[in-house]
Parts: structure tokens; sequence; C-alpha cells
């Protein structure tokens, strides 16, 4: 079972048995703990474990695949400078490494970006980075830029929302690309590092504020230690209320409780 595939819940809200069984949910519990998400501890419960302090490649590629751009804002500015360090990176090998057919498609890139309407511009920057990454011809920098795939597209998406942002953030492009035919390794350095730093500065405070609106709207608490509390909870009540009744049928008896008892 995936992550994605868990169903989401407000605390202290029953799931619906017809949609999650629990053996769903024990699968479920057992894929987060191996991912590193949640920390299973023997007759006490799962709790969310420390998985930045503690990340496998695992948890790594659980968050990269995630579908929502809206990641921890902390989080979100480490995985941008690391995607800052291999992009210029990537752009400085381009310089070295381009050929007349890879100028003539980063250029198509380039005229794509510029053509786009605001609902497709987003998918024309984010096919303009992996352009550029390919032309680099490091396969390493392009599997790791690839498994970021699902987060890009979605901060690109969140930036660009924004009109603003795009207008200003357009016209870089076409000097990057100017930069990168001249091979001015230096000059197209400083153009990615002006759009991507643009990026950064825009989203980081974006997403924290997003994330202290979540705080605000949520109780204190582990969200996901409740939310899977919750999806047991009712089958729990009934065993406990069966247990009650039991007791009150047999206190008034010595029969230790047996099951032939006939007591009332």
């Amino acid at each position: 079972m995936s992550v994605n595939r868990v169903i989401v819940c407000h605390p202290n809200v029953n799931l619906p048995h017809s949609l999650v069984s629990a053996g769903a949910v024990n699968q479920g519990m057992l894929d987060l703990a191996r991912m590193g998400f949640l920390r299973i501890v023997p007759r006490k419960g799962a709790f969310v474990a420390e998985y930045v302090q503690q990340a496998t490649p695992e948890t790594l590629s659980a968050i990269m695949g995630f579908d929502s751009g809206l990641i921890d804002s902390a989080l979100f500015k480490d995985l941008m400078e690391a995607r800052i360090l291999i992009e210029r990176e990537c752009t400085r090998l381009a310089c070295a490494k381009l050929t007349p057919a890879s100028l003539q498609t980063l250029q198509a890139h380039t005229e794509a970006i510029y053509a786009a309407d605001d609902a497709q511009a987003a998918e024309a920057v984010y096919l303009y980075h992996k352009c550029l990454i390919e032309i680099s011809g490091n396969l390493a920098y392009a599997m790791v830029f690839q498994s970021f795939e699902k987060m890009i597209r979605n901060l690109i998406q969140e930036h660009y929302k924004n009109r603003e942002e795009l207008r200003l953030s357009i016209p870089k492009f076409q000097l990057l690309t100017a930069a990168i035919a001249r091979r001015d390794a230096y000059e197209a350095d400083m153009c990615m590092l002006s759009i991507l730093g643009r990026a950064s500065d825009y989203l980081g405070p974006y997403l924290e504020e997003k994330q202290n609106n979540e705080k605000k709207a949520a109780r204190p608490g582990s969200f996901l230690y409740i939310r899977i509390r919750a999806s047991t909870s009712r089958r729990s009540q009934s065993s406990r209320q069966a247990t009650l009744r039991s007791a009150r049928r047999h206190r008034r008896c010595r029969c230790g409780g047996r099951r032939r008892c006939t007591a009332r």
C-alpha cells in the first residue's frame, strides 16, 4: 500500500468501514514504518518518527514522489539548496558540451515558454529545466532530477500561479539560453542562480504561511497517529463495551466469568 493511497481525515473522525479495512490500515502503517515516517513500539502504539534525522533512501523517494507541492517549509529550503547546486553545475556542463542540435532544442523550449499561456507556462518551464539537465550529459544528475519530478512540477505550478512572478521570470530564460549559446559559463551560472533564487525567495515564505495556517486549524498532537487510531476506534469501543457487559453479568456470582454460566 503506497502513502498516496492512505485516506486522509480530520482528527476524531472515524473512517467508514466500507472504505478502509483493518488489514489495509495495518499494511499502511507497516509501509510508513518501512519508509521511516512511523516508529512502531510493541504494546504501545505507532508514533511519528524523526524521519529527517533518520532518513533512508526510501524516505527521500517517498517525499519526492508525494503529489502535493506544499511540503514542509524547512525541508523545502534544504531540497531547494540541493536543486540549486545540481542545476548550476549542469548549466556549466551544458556550456562545455553544447552541440548545434542540443542548442536548437533548448531554443525551442525557450520559445515554448514565451508562447505558453498561464496554464501551460509551468509545464514549459519544467521541460526547459529537464532539457538543460540532459544537455549536461551527466546521467547521475539526470536521475536525481527525475526523482524530484513531482515535487518540482508542483512547486513550479505554485510559483507561477502568481502572474507577476511569471512575467518577471520569463525574460531570464532567454538570457540564460543566450549565455549558453555563447558558452559563457559564468553568465549562464548567474542567470540560473537568479531564476532558482527568485523561486526559492517566493516559495519559502509562501509555504511557511501555508504551514502556519494549517497548524492553527489543526489540534496539537500527532495528526498521523490520531488518524490511524481513529480508523480502528469503533472496533475498540465495541470490544470494551462487550467486556463491561460480561463483567456486569458475573459480578454477583462466583463463576469466574466462565462461558457457560447462566448468570444474568
